[in-house]
């Protein structure tokens, strides 16, 4: 059921050994929500032969090599990603389904959208749904897909996107993807850890060492989501009047982590 077609082209670290034959394997996730093998994993495997390099490519590296190294990976790499953008995300290894996650962010009008899709029930675990979060109103608006119906919370802190200084945030490490860097940061009172492409403050993963759990991001679109993305579903704007009629106090939202 292949309707489009999407090459990639990504650097690959060989070890610089000789090796007769061996197995390279490219595992993959299908994202196309037009198809019907979305958010399947595939895999691919060739038969490969690798010749070491003959240059002393492996030969330790100099002092100046390392002080650069050192002064990277110590200074103040504290970032904040864009203030509008488009984000894709995929959650594994948590207690839900593995979900397909899109984030709408829009720090100028202080809006935050976020679809969560685990499958085709009602409840969190398997259910889909759209958060919209106003923090011009104070509230989130808690749309399940399946089940037609919105719930209303009160919002507790703005999601700025931002990595180090801002969140109180511990640069941990620097990780290496393709030929750039990133920088993982940890929180106190968390377990979680975020990490950032270095340079651009591309969000790239936030994962739960401990367990495993992992939101790993993706397809990154600069600028401001498109016209009408931010507006309500019918239940939410139902909901919406309920709330207003009555002003009873709304529960604190459920989202616990910063993305």
């Amino acid at each position: 059921n292949e309707i489009t077609q999407t090459n990639f082209t990504i650097k690959v670290n060989v070890p610089n050994v000789n090796l007769d034959h061996g197995v390279m394997r490219l595992r993959y996730i299908s994202q196309n929500p037009t198809e019907n093998d979305r958010g399947m994993t595939f895999y691919q495997c060739a038969d490969v032969k690798i010749v070491a390099a003959s240059s002393n490519s492996n030969a330790p590296k100099t002092t100046t090599e390392n002080k650069k190294e050192v002064e990277e990976n110590t200074a103040d790499n504290s970032c904040c990603a864009a203030q509008q953008f488009t984000l894709y995300g995929y959650e594994t290894g948590s207690w839900r389904n593995p979900t397909n996650k899109v984030y709408y962010f829009d720090a100028v009008n202080k809006l935050f959208r976020i679809d969560s899709n685990s499958g085709n029930g009602v409840d969190t675990k398997d259910g889909n749904f759209q958060m919209y979060s106003n923090f011009t109103s104070g509230i989130e608006y808690y749309y399940n897909v399946n089940a037609n119906t919105c719930d209303l919370y009160g919002l507790n802190y703005w999601s700025d996107w931002c990595y180090g200084k801002a969140n109180q945030q511990t640069w941990m490490s620097s990780v290496r993807y393709g030929n750039q860097l990133g920088d993982v940061w940890g929180q106190e009172g968390t377990p979680f850890t975020w990490t950032n492409a270095r340079g651009n403050c591309v969000p790239l993963s936030m994962v739960r060492p401990d367990t495993g759990e992992g939101t790993f991001f993706y397809n990154m679109r600069e600028g401001a989501p498109k016209q009408g993305f931010f507006d309500l579903p019918a239940a939410c704007v139902t909901k919406a009047a309920e709330f207003e009629s009555t002003k009873a106090p709304l529960p604190p939202t459920t989202r616990k982590t910063l993305f």
